[in-house]
């Protein structure tokens, strides 16, 4: 039988655990209905302001910035702001989706003021959302310039919000916080129902020969598949901790990735950088992948496999730290580029005529298997 991989968040069914992020491929019905052809399980508007500046985003807004070659070499450069809608608009855009599509349509709002977090998230409950995303960590937002007292901050936003409306009420959150497990417990007893783990970053990039940042002129968020780890040792430690769902977001160029933060504890995985350099039928390259690893492990629902990570990360005083493996060179393989002997600063490879061989100097780092891009070296147990 095919695995089944639908699965609940905010006791909402979906047909899938991938989400489309908030950004420009969520924001109008149209571009919706695409994230439903190809399978998603929900999506995310692209989030609304009444902050009616951030409406407009500048042209470029987006750069790739490459680091070298290979998937996760990039980062993703981005200034796109807020919807075009104003809440009026945007409220008609969800009652559009609604009816022209069968997807669960979540709503993301990004509010300057407390009257206004309630009163938006009171229409776009009205206008038929499932959920809504309160947006507390747009690298671009209103409440991210202000760093003195933002933690308490968003638990206060939470509670007013989930006091205005009935749908649930999902946070997302930065992953600057001095301590995520006391925020995150502090939303969750706000009334949320979920909480996504973690917006992109705000960075800067510099071009050196003008001597001034780049595109825009200003900071812009960086994100990219790079991204992926400092949300999974998150999720990790606090899903068994939690009461309330877990939407991960960062990093995921496929269904492993996704299938990383299914096993760390996420009900549901959002992805954005996938679909903006690949287009909406990665959303079903995703889901099959998802599919393959569970038939791979004999795997009938997710239920079987989420969380399963939690109880198996090794602490302090746990791991085995016994040398336990050697590097050898495969002579064969090996092709004398010399990127292992540059990179032992153990000093343990040796050059001799051209060929290069491991001395007893090695402490089984593994650095020169990972470096090596002939797969000429292997690390093998010590005998």
């Amino acid at each position: 039988m095919k695995p089944d991989i639908s699965t609940k968040y905010l006791g909402i069914e979906l047909k899938s655990p991938i989400i489309v992020a908030p950004a420009g491929i969520t924001e109008t019905a149209d571009r919706i209905a695409l994230c439903a052809k190809y399978g998603a399980g929900a999506v995310v508007m692209k989030t609304m302001t009444d902050v009616e500046l951030m409406r407009n985003s500048p042209t470029p807004r987006f750069r790739l910035l490459k680091k070298g070659k290979g998937l996760r070499n990039f980062v993703l450069y981005s200034y796109e702001q807020a919807s075009l809608f104003n809440s009026d608009d945007y409220a008609a855009e969800i009652a559009k989706s609604r009816r022209e599509t069968d997807i669960a349509i979540i709503a993301s709002i990004a509010c300057s003021t407390d009257e206004s977090w309630q009163n938006t998230a009171k229409m776009m409950e009205d206008a038929g959302a499932h959920a809504l995303e309160i947006n507390l960590s747009c690298p671009h937002g209103p409440d991210m310039a202000v760093s003195m007292g933002i933690e308490k901050r968003m638990i206060d936003i939470t509670e007013l919000v989930t006091s205005a409306v009935n749908i649930p009420i999902v946070p997302k959150l930065p992953s600057q916080l001095t301590d995520p497990i006391t925020v995150v417990k502090g939303i969750q007893k706000a009334g949320a129902k979920g909480v996504v783990i973690f917006n992109r970053l705000l960075g800067l990039d510099i071009d050196i020969e003008k001597q001034s940042p780049i595109m825009h002129g200003g900071f812009a968020g960086h994100g990219g598949y790079y991204s992926i780890h400092y949300p999974l040792r998150w999720i990790a430690e606090l899903s068994p901790l939690l009461d309330i769902d877990i939407s991960a977001s960062g990093g995921v160029a496929s269904g492993d990735d996704a299938v990383k933060y299914l096993l760390a504890g996420a009900s549901t995985v959002q992805i954005c950088t996938s679909v903006i350099l690949n287009g909406y039928p990665v959303i079903e390259k995703i889901n099959s992948q998802i599919i393959e690893y569970m038939e791979k492990h004999d795997l009938e629902s997710i239920s079987q496999f989420r969380g399963k990570v939690c109880n198996r990360i090794l602490g302090l005083n746990d791991m085995d730290r016994r040398k336990s493996v050697r590097a050898e060179i495969d002579q064969e393989k090996c092709k004398s580029c010399g990127a292992c002997f540059n990179a032992c600063f153990y000093g343990a490879v040796t050059q001799d005529n051209g060929k290069y061989e491991v001395t007893s100097k090695c402490a089984g780092c593994g650095l020169c298997a990972e470096i090596c891009d002939f797969d000429a070296i292997s690390m093998l147990p010590l005998e």
